[in-house]
């Protein structure tokens, strides 16, 4: 099943702490909006990445210890140690959209396949997120905003999981 919030950083807290579905393990896709043109900046020992106005799209994935309320709330916190290639993203944007699945870990692959396989998705940068398997990338980039649809259509295409949103 997918799910789709949408809010500000404190409104997606607070659904993450009420919704009981995030005591799951899953794979999830953060939608990520830049209104930013800024130069390279690193990314940890992966190199450096423009920011270019647009959306951004990264999939991962919440199978080890603690859930998706686990890991989803690591990334909406500000003040954090970076760990994760995201960590080094999300210091200069702010999650807008979570979408997420509970269920099978090789969702996270097939998602990012689905998504490498459009035409308006351009890879920012090669290995970002996909250190520890053989996707090219889980972030993708697109100058325009995918709708809801669409993205529902994307993920819902590729698990036999049920797709959820609000």
């Amino acid at each position: 099943m997918i799910r789709r919030f949408t809010k500000s950083s404190q409104i997606l807290s607070k659904i993450l702490e009420k919704d009981t579905r995030f005591l799951d393990k899953g794979t999830y896709l953060l939608e990520i909006i830049s209104d930013l043109e800024q130069p390279a900046f690193k990314i940890g020992s992966l190199g450096c990445m423009d920011l270019n106005p647009g959306t951004y799209y990264y999939i991962g994935s919440a199978f080890g210890p603690g859930n998706l309320k686990a890991r989803l709330e690591r990334h909406l916190a500000s003040n954090k140690n970076k760990h994760w290639h995201i960590d080094y993203l999300l210091d200069h944007l702010v999650v807008e959209t979570i979408w997420c699945c509970c269920g099978d870990r090789e969702n996270e692959h097939i998602w990012a396949q689905s998504f490498a396989s459009k035409d308006v998705m351009e890879i920012p940068l090669r290995g970002f997120g996909s250190s520890d398997c053989s996707c090219e990338t889980h972030l993708f980039f697109t100058q325009k905003k995918l709708s809801g649809i669409r993205i529902k259509r994307l993920l819902s295409g590729t698990i036999s999981g049920e797709v959820f949103s609000s």
